[in-house]
């Protein structure tokens, strides 16, 4: 058996608000896509700002997650990519790729300074003093 790495983070800002819905056995599944933004100097010397979204999936959030992404929050997001193939609605082959995340920490936003609640099992959320570096 050969060693595999699937791993990807991202620490951005989560884009529109994210989208929660339930399996058809009740369990709850968030969507939302994070922008992450690098800036490197172009031919003529300036600034540039290149941004780049990653959609993210994040099976049984916690009550915590649920209330607390919005728009606008700084998350750090850890999970594995996911490519998916389909046909669009003209019958052609598309792909998207996705994050399906393992850990979300949630850095800012209007609720980040509140009462932190104990993280699910596969799920950690900590609060900017409580994060390594």
């Amino acid at each position: 058996m050969s060693l595999t790495v699937n791993s990807q983070i991202v620490l951005g800002n989560v884009g529109q608000e994210p989208k929660l819905r339930e399996t058809k056995s009740g369990i709850k599944v968030m969507e939302f896509s994070v922008a992450t933004t690098e800036s490197h100097k172009d031919d003529s010397g300036g600034w540039k700002e290149e941004t780049d979204w990653h959609g993210v999936v994040l099976w049984k959030p916690s009550d915590f997650i649920i209330s607390s992404l919005k728009s606008g929050t700084k998350v750090y997001v850890e999970g594995r990519v996911k490519r998916e193939t389909y046909e669009d609605k003209d019958g052609k082959k598309a792909s998207s790729t996705k994050i399906i995340a393992r850990r979300v920490l949630i850095l800012s936003g209007k609720d980040s300074n509140s009462q932190k609640q104990e993280p699910e099992p596969n799920l950690q959320t900590e609060k900017d003093d409580d994060l390594p570096f």
